[in-house]
């Protein structure tokens, strides 16, 4: 899936609206966090980064790239179908579940116990992750400072969280407000 992305696509999403919920959590799991992230600022068509910038559009769009606004400038032939198409952003779970590391765990639903796996991806210097469960609000907040890392996380009440940094053994953490700092 990362070469079909890099070699393929130039960088670009390789997958449908189906693929989407999938492809960004699969590529970080395995060691691929850029090559997700990479997805929405590759350069050209059919990237998202592309979408904004050359057709001015403010929502994800059905089909990306079958209206060009300097080929048709007085939009006489617009591009049809749905201009507003929330389908296609299954990425949205991976910035909590990737770039914030916010995980539920598969044998305890409902975040009473669960995982903490953030991605630190080249390309963002920080990232401000948050999700209201029942038992309260999970936080989870990195910036990178040149070689090193600056991760806050809370823990809410009646709570544990499972821990896990790229070479570093796993720990369990307690209801409670915590800053590490450590280099990757």
């Amino acid at each position: 899936m990362n070469k079909d992305v890099l070699e393929n696509w130039n960088g670009h999403g390789s997958i449908g609206a189906l693929g989407q919920t999938y492809v960004y959590r699969a590529l970080s799991d395995y060691g691929y966090g850029d090559t997700a992230f990479g997805i929405f600022t590759a350069e050209g068509y059919p990237g998202y980064k592309w979408q904004f910038e050359k057709l001015k559009a403010t929502t994800l769009w059905e089909r990306k790239g079958v209206w060009d606004p300097e080929l048709d400038p007085e939009g006489r032939n617009p591009a049809g179908r749905s201009l507003n198409h929330p389908f296609h952003s299954g990425y949205d779970g991976w910035f909590y579940e990737g770039l914030g590391g916010i995980r539920p765990l598969a044998d305890n639903p409902g975040y009473q116990h669960f995982e903490l796996a953030p991605v630190f991806v080249k390309g963002l210097d920080w990232v401000e992750t948050s999700y209201k469960t029942g038992y309260g609000t999970i936080v989870s907040n990195w910036q990178r400072n040149d070689d090193t890392f600056e991760w806050q996380f809370e823990v809410p009440n009646n709570s544990t969280a499972k821990v896990s940094l790229p070479g570093k053994p796993t720990q369990i953490y307690k209801t409670g407000k915590y800053r590490l700092s450590f280099s990757l």
